[in-house]
C-alpha cells in the first residue's frame, strides 16, 4: 500500500504540492518533524473544525 500511494502522489503531481504546503507552515512542520515521520510520508491532511488530522504511511 506505502508504494501504491506513494507512486499515487508523485504520479498525480499533488505530493509536491502537500509537501510543498506542509514545509511551509512552521506549526505543521515542527509538528511532523517532533514525530517518527517526515513531510515525504504525509498522503492527506484533513481539517474538521479546528481540528486538523495528518494522515502518514
Amino acid at each position: 500500500m506505502q508504494t501504491w500511494l506513494a507512486a499515487a502522489l508523485t504520479n498525480s503531481g499533488l505530493g509536491n504540492s502537500l509537501r510543498s504546503a506542509i514545509n511551509s507552515d512552521s506549526l505543521l512542520s515542527a509538528s511532523i518533524d517532533r514525530s517518527s515521520y517526515n513531510s515525504n510520508r504525509v498522503f492527506a491532511v484533513q481539517q474538521r473544525g479546528n481540528q486538523l488530522t495528518v494522515f502518514v504511511y
